[in-house]
């Protein structure tokens, strides 16, 4: 059974393309599972991680992204190709054990989703506008052992659709104020208003550093959890370093790259974070399995 997580968060710059981004590539080319990633995001941060641009710019002149479903909505057509979309075997890991795939996303989507508002309340004898992916891509899912959305900052029609063809999502979060205050609303508001009740995997911290405002925030966070006041933290974090910014850059060798070349060398090397952190997910995921 396919495993869809939706990484989310009402705040931008937190790490949501970077850490579904790296849980991608781990899941694929170190624990041989076959993974797609699904950029959701206008922005397009995950697809250029790990695609060139002049390549995903072929596609999206030829409508060959996410943007063309949304957009076949509203347009009542049926162009959007699945196959022909997706970029194959972008691992960026040499010889890897699995395949990581790609879904890429257009600037376009964020045009399409201010249309998509005018469906709301009145889908024309269609589906609701918040379903589009789960309805027209869910068969295609079931060829991965894993999915990852990466969702844009904020819990409008595009994030609610990969949140409703989700079995779990997750928070990424930076450990400090902002990045942490809007956790309570978010889950207020998923729960309540928009009646979205699949399960929260944990908060993942990123871009940690040892300072005391972090600590102070992962301890406030870790005792919500013991008391049963606010959802599971994972454990493993990943550090900030350079390497963690650098990961989206490396895109020119053929043969790929060996993790210490993506993720650094000793004590500066995130490669054990995030390999951590990817167990533990699989750890949480195994606990609804």
């Amino acid at each position: 059974m396919v495993v869809i997580i939706s990484f989310i968060n009402m705040k931008g710059g937190v790490g949501k393309t970077t850490i579904s981004s790296l849980i991608g590539e781990i899941l694929s080319s170190e624990y041989g599972r076959k993974t797609l990633l699904i950029d959701l995001d206008p922005q397009i941060n995950s697809t250029l991680t790990f695609i060139h641009e002049d390549e995903w710019k072929d596609k999206d002149d030829k409508n060959l992204t996410i943007s063309q479903l949304f957009q076949d909505y509203i347009d009542k057509t049926y162009k959007f190709d699945f196959d022909k979309s997706i970029f194959k075997k972008v691992n960026k890991i040499r010889e890897p054990k699995g395949t990581l795939d790609l879904l890429p996303s257009s600037p376009k989507l964020s045009l399409i989703q201010e249309r998509l508002y005018n469906y709301i309340n009145n889908p024309q004898g269609r589906i609701p506008p918040d379903l589009i992916l789960k309805e027209n891509i869910s068969e295609y899912l079931n060829n991965y052992s894993f999915v990852l959305l990466d969702a844009p900052p904020n819990i409008g029609i595009i994030s609610r659709n990969g949140l409703k063809i989700s079995n779990y999502f997750v928070i990424p979060v930076i450990p400090d104020y902002l990045s942490t205050y809007g956790i309570n609303e978010l889950l207020y508001q998923l729960n309540n208003y928009y009646k979205i009740n699949i399960p929260l995997l944990g908060i993942i911290i990123n871009k940690y550093k040892h300072t005391k405002t972090h600590d102070s925030i992962i301890e406030s966070l870790t005792a919500k959890e013991k008391y049963k006041n606010g959802p599971h933290i994972f454990n493993h974090r990943i550090r900030e370093t350079i390497k963690l910014s650098d990961f989206p850059q490396h895109h020119d060798s053929y043969k790929g790259f060996t993790p210490g070349q993506l993720f650094g060398y000793g004590e500066n090397s995130i490669y054990e974070d995030i390999m951590s952190l990817t167990e533990e997910i699989i750890t949480e995921v195994e606990k609804y399995e």
